[in-house]
């Protein structure tokens, strides 16, 4: 009996840590995971009408859903950028043929990016748009999923509704 709640202790406070763990990671970064619904995702990415053999870059890239989309059925050299390590484990065991950094958002090297996917929070968003206007990026497609960067209202293209989401799309 001992042993039994031991153990279950154990399960427990297990359970806890990696909560724990997780949680302090989505607060250092200040993007939590939600996955995006990639029925959704895909229907953007279809109207978007994306190129093959451009390198697409996604910022927090969670579990690597959307990154595998751009690779596997639009044919596009993706890199995912997430730094929680047990994200970027699953990503990298689900998804050889994907580049997958376990480093922060805002050191990612986006120079050779095509396209940009991300679904960040307000500020985020905010500060992504900085950086790219330091390192004075063109020829640039960033789609931001709920989140309009509103420092760039000359630079939206487009903004697509699907299943109750909004995905904005900036050109640069």
């Amino acid at each position: 009996m001992e042993y039994l709640a031991l153990t279950i202790a154990l399960i427990i406070a297990s359970g806890v840590m990696v909560w724990t763990v997780f949680t302090l990671i989505s607060e250092i970064s200040a993007v939590a995971f939600v996955p995006s619904d990639i029925k959704g995702v895909e229907k953007v990415f279809e109207q978007l009408n994306l190129k093959p053999g451009k390198v697409f870059v996604d910022l927090g890239s969670g579990d690597g859903r959307v990154a595998e989309l751009a690779t596997n059925k639009f044919h596009m050299k993706s890199v995912g950028y997430e730094i929680n390590p047990w994200l970027i484990l699953l990503s990298r065991w689900k998804y050889k043929n994907i580049e997958f950094k376990q480093q922060s958002l805002w050191k990612a090297d986006l120079k050779a990016a095509d396209y940009i996917f991300c679904y960040l929070s307000p500020r985020a968003v905010e500060k992504i748009a900085r950086i790219i206007e330091k390192e004075k990026l063109k020829n640039l497609t960033i789609i931001s999923k709920a989140f309009e960067i509103k420092s760039w209202k000359n630079k939206l293209k487009k903004k697509i509704e699907i299943t109750n989401n909004n995905f904005f799309v900036y050109q640069i």
